[in-house]
Protein backbone atom coordinates (compact mmCIF):
# COMPACT_ATOMS: atom_id res chain seq x y z
CA UNK A 1 0.00 0.00 0.00
CA UNK A 2 1.26 3.68 -0.45
CA UNK A 3 0.20 7.11 0.37
CA UNK A 4 -0.35 9.60 -2.23
CA UNK A 5 -1.04 12.52 -0.13
CA UNK A 6 0.52 13.86 3.41
CA UNK A 7 -0.82 13.29 6.61
CA UNK A 8 0.68 13.65 9.65
CA UNK A 9 4.02 11.37 9.66
CA UNK A 10 2.94 10.20 6.20
CA UNK A 11 4.40 11.62 3.18
CA UNK A 12 3.37 11.41 -0.41
CA UNK A 13 5.02 7.37 -1.66
CA UNK A 14 5.13 6.90 1.15
CA UNK A 15 4.43 2.17 1.85
CA UNK A 16 3.07 0.89 4.62
CA UNK A 17 -0.20 -1.14 5.36
CA UNK A 18 -3.88 -0.39 6.64
CA UNK A 19 -5.08 -2.19 9.85
CA UNK A 20 -8.71 -1.59 10.20
CA UNK A 21 -10.37 -1.97 13.72
CA UNK A 22 -14.05 -1.12 14.69
CA UNK A 23 -12.70 2.14 16.09
CA UNK A 24 -9.95 3.19 13.73
CA UNK A 25 -8.23 3.18 10.39
CA UNK A 26 -4.26 2.73 11.26
CA UNK A 27 -1.82 3.82 8.14
CA UNK A 28 1.41 2.12 9.99
CA UNK A 29 5.15 1.39 8.25
CA UNK A 30 5.64 -1.50 6.30
CA UNK A 31 7.79 -3.76 9.27
CA UNK A 32 5.92 -5.33 11.82
CA UNK A 33 5.28 -3.76 15.25
CA UNK A 34 6.29 -0.68 13.55
CA UNK A 35 4.96 2.74 14.69
CA UNK A 36 1.74 4.08 12.65
CA UNK A 37 1.94 7.25 10.19
CA UNK A 38 -1.56 7.92 11.53
CA UNK A 39 -4.57 6.72 12.67
CA UNK A 40 -7.98 8.17 11.24
CA UNK A 41 -11.19 7.37 14.01
CA UNK A 42 -14.11 5.38 12.10
CA UNK A 43 -16.79 7.87 13.71
CA UNK A 44 -14.67 10.89 11.23
CA UNK A 45 -15.10 8.87 8.22
CA UNK A 46 -17.60 10.75 6.18
CA UNK A 47 -16.84 9.82 2.40
CA UNK A 48 -15.40 6.89 0.64
CA UNK A 49 -14.36 6.85 -2.51
CA UNK A 50 -12.83 3.88 -5.11
CA UNK A 51 -10.94 4.70 -8.19
CA UNK A 52 -10.10 2.26 -10.81
CA UNK A 53 -6.86 3.38 -13.19
CA UNK A 54 -5.86 1.11 -16.17
CA UNK A 55 -2.73 2.14 -18.08
CA UNK A 56 -0.52 0.01 -20.67
CA UNK A 57 2.82 -1.07 -19.32
CA UNK A 58 4.94 1.23 -21.27
CA UNK A 59 7.99 0.30 -18.78
CA UNK A 60 7.55 -3.07 -19.10
CA UNK A 61 7.67 -3.62 -22.82
CA UNK A 62 10.75 -1.55 -23.49
CA UNK A 63 12.95 -3.41 -20.31
CA UNK A 64 11.15 -6.80 -21.28
CA UNK A 65 8.73 -7.13 -24.53
CA UNK A 66 7.20 -4.92 -26.38
CA UNK A 67 4.47 -7.68 -26.53
CA UNK A 68 3.62 -5.91 -23.06
CA UNK A 69 2.32 -3.04 -25.06
CA UNK A 70 -1.02 -5.25 -25.64
CA UNK A 71 -1.80 -6.05 -21.54
CA UNK A 72 -3.21 -3.32 -19.21
CA UNK A 73 -2.49 -2.58 -16.09
CA UNK A 74 -4.60 -1.72 -13.26
CA UNK A 75 -4.14 0.66 -10.00
CA UNK A 76 -6.48 0.49 -7.09
CA UNK A 77 -7.38 3.50 -5.19
CA UNK A 78 -9.42 4.45 -1.74
CA UNK A 79 -9.81 7.75 -0.50
CA UNK A 80 -11.00 8.31 3.12
CA UNK A 81 -12.23 11.78 3.32
CA UNK A 82 -12.47 12.73 7.36
CA UNK A 83 -13.66 15.65 10.00
CA UNK A 84 -14.13 14.75 13.55
CA UNK A 85 -15.19 18.08 14.03
CA UNK A 86 -12.00 19.53 15.49
CA UNK A 87 -8.33 19.16 14.57
CA UNK A 88 -8.86 15.96 12.22
CA UNK A 89 -10.06 16.96 8.84
CA UNK A 90 -8.79 15.57 5.31
CA UNK A 91 -9.04 13.21 2.57
CA UNK A 92 -6.05 10.42 2.13
CA UNK A 93 -5.98 8.23 -0.73
CA UNK A 94 -4.05 4.97 -0.57
CA UNK A 95 -2.93 2.73 -3.79
CA UNK A 96 -4.30 -0.59 -2.53
CA UNK A 97 -2.35 -3.76 -3.78
CA UNK A 98 -4.42 -6.06 -6.29
CA UNK A 99 -3.98 -8.99 -4.16
CA UNK A 100 -6.59 -7.75 -1.39
CA UNK A 101 -7.94 -4.48 -2.40
CA UNK A 102 -12.15 -5.85 -2.42
CA UNK A 103 -11.48 -7.17 1.18
CA UNK A 104 -10.06 -3.67 2.37
CA UNK A 105 -12.94 -1.78 0.84
CA UNK A 106 -15.46 -3.89 2.42
CA UNK A 107 -13.59 -3.92 5.90
CA UNK A 108 -13.07 -0.14 5.43
CA UNK A 109 -17.10 0.57 4.43
CA UNK A 110 -18.19 -2.01 7.52
CA UNK A 111 -15.82 -0.91 9.61
CA UNK A 112 -16.90 3.18 9.39
CA UNK A 113 -20.40 2.71 8.47
CA UNK A 114 -20.35 4.79 5.10
CA UNK A 115 -21.07 3.50 1.82
CA UNK A 116 -18.17 2.90 -0.68
CA UNK A 117 -18.50 5.13 -3.90
CA UNK A 118 -17.29 3.98 -7.14
CA UNK A 119 -15.65 5.95 -9.64
CA UNK A 120 -17.05 3.91 -12.90
CA UNK A 121 -20.92 2.45 -13.04
CA UNK A 122 -21.47 -0.95 -12.38
CA UNK A 123 -17.87 -2.28 -10.74
CA UNK A 124 -19.30 -2.81 -7.34
CA UNK A 125 -22.12 -4.83 -9.19
CA UNK A 126 -20.10 -7.08 -11.04
CA UNK A 127 -17.00 -7.50 -9.07
CA UNK A 128 -18.31 -7.79 -5.43
CA UNK A 129 -22.29 -9.16 -5.64
CA UNK A 130 -22.73 -12.53 -7.00
CA UNK A 131 -24.52 -12.71 -10.28
CA UNK A 132 -28.42 -13.02 -10.55
CA UNK A 133 -30.07 -15.37 -12.33
CA UNK A 134 -31.93 -14.39 -15.44
CA UNK A 135 -33.93 -17.01 -15.56
CA UNK A 136 -35.62 -15.90 -12.73
CA UNK A 137 -36.37 -12.40 -14.00
CA UNK A 138 -37.66 -13.47 -17.06
CA UNK A 139 -40.19 -15.65 -15.81
CA UNK A 140 -43.72 -14.60 -15.63
CA UNK A 141 -45.15 -13.98 -12.05
CA UNK A 142 -47.44 -16.85 -11.03
CA UNK A 143 -51.14 -17.01 -10.59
Amino acid sequence: MEIRTSFAKANEGDGGHLIIHKDRIIFAKKKTGAEEYFAIPTSAVKELFYSRVSGRRIGAAILVSPLLLLSKGRKHYMTVSFNDGKAAIGAVEFKLDKSNYRPILRSVETAAGVTMQYDQEGIKDQEQKPAESKAGASQPPSK
